[in-house]
């Protein structure tokens, strides 16, 4: 989640910032899937829980990004 609220944060004034967020979520599900797979046998059970905390904590992230924006261009315009 950190990757992606600095993506969020940094990619209206850096393009680049997108690609390589990108490219390292891509690699870290890659690393995360070969070692949950390998190392780690057990039976976890989480009832769902987890997808809530993860789409409350992005929804939280996007509101935040759009109060920021708004400030920005509130305080340029003048």
């Amino acid at each position: 989640m950190t990757i992606f609220t600095i993506c969020i944060f940094y990619a209206p004034t850096m393009p680049l910032i997108p690609l390589a967020s990108a490219c390292f979520v891509y690699l870290r599900h890659m690393v995360d899937g070969y070692n949950l797979l390998t190392y780690y046998r057990r039976e976890i059970e989480s009832s769902g829980s987890m997808i809530d905390h993860i789409t409350n904590t992005a929804l939280i992230v996007v509101i935040l990004y759009q109060i920021c924006m708004t400030a920005y261009f509130a305080i340029h315009n003048r």
